[in-house]
């Protein structure tokens, strides 16, 4: 097939527009089609346009940028000033004392747990005075709990988080009036403040109304946590480990108010204390973890200078 305009040299196509062959010299390419030279001078057919860019790849999210139910979108403020990994580790420490102090603490309440149901007392024997053993292990609990609410502040502060670190003054109070009743249970029993109450009388005497009430801050502290959880959970992606082990930590949490809060309504005769200690065993390390975790994070963000207050 020779072009028609130029015998004898061979042709490389048709042009579209008036079906011409051309050759390689009076073709015109316009994209993948050929036209001749006389129909783009004519203005039979329109002149080669420029090919169209692709459009870029989708870049992937910017990290954190997941709102609070996971969808996309949603980027959390920007931290107060320069990251500093310094309250996670206190967070992090926090709960891994809290995490020991805590297995003994189960294993006392296992013990009293069966003492009381069989009214034999005399197993505590063997470990001394279990109640000021137990005491003792929940007072050093309660003060390692204050340094493990310090990993909420962490998410405030590196992150700007507007909720997480608000749950921290209520964690400190409600810590603080646990405290108040362990340290005075302590001294009613060293100084015989229960002489004169008796059988019934006892729990409408202040220390019995206190008894009676013990459980409920400390199950309120975990509650928060809980809320403070919900809120940390927007700094994970859907999907990852640390966004799983926050969903388990929150509802570990949430189990244990509940069993404490059981264990107020029966006033201690059900096994709540100890199914709600081996809870807050496993919710403390998976604690230590996410703030581990998320120490390692703040080390690995770009160097802030200081911000607007969130």
């Amino acid at each position: 097939m020779e072009c028609e305009d130029h015998p004898g040299i061979e042709g490389i196509g048709r042009c579209v527009s008036c079906g011409r062959v051309v050759c390689q010299s009076c073709a015109v390419r316009a994209g993948d089609m050929i036209h001749c030279k006389r129909c783009v001078e004519a203005g039979r057919t329109v002149a080669p346009q420029p090919a169209q860019q692709a459009p870029p790849p989708m870049q992937p999210p910017p990290p954190y940028a997941y709102g609070p139910m996971g969808e996309m979108g949603f980027i959390p403020p920007s931290p107060r000033g320069v990251p500093d990994p310094g309250l996670f580790k206190q967070g992090a420490l926090g709960s891994f004392l809290c995490l020991i102090f805590t297995i003994p603490g189960v294993i006392l309440s296992l013990i009293d747990f069966g003492a009381m149901l069989s009214h034999n007392y005399s197993m505590l024997s063997g470990i001394g005075n279990g109640y000021y053993a137990f005491s003792a292990l929940q007072i050093a609990e309660l003060i390692c709990l204050v340094f493990f609410a310090q990993g909420f502040r962490g998410f405030q502060r590196n992150f700007g988080d507007p909720r997480s670190g608000t749950v921290v003054p209520f964690i400190y109070i409600a810590v603080g009036i646990t405290m108040a009743f362990e340290i005075t249970f302590v001294l009613a029993d060293a100084f015989n403040w229960y002489s004169g109450y008796s059988g019934a009388n006892y729990y409408f005497s202040p220390l019995g109304l206190m008894s009676i009430l013990y459980e409920i801050p400390l199950a309120i502290a975990f509650l928060f946590t809980f809320a403070g959880l919900r809120s940390v959970r927007i700094f994970f992606p859907p999907g990852s480990q640390p966004r799983d082990e926050v969903n388990l930590a929150s509802y570990l949490f949430l189990g244990a108010s509940i069993f404490m809060f059981i264990s107020w309504l029966f006033y201690y005769y059900v096994s709540a204390p100890p199914i709600a200690g081996i809870m807050l065993i496993i919710a403390f390390f998976v604690m230590y973890r996410i703030f581990s975790s998320a120490s390692h994070q703040v080390t690995q963000l770009p160097p802030y200078a200081p911000v607007r207050t969130v």
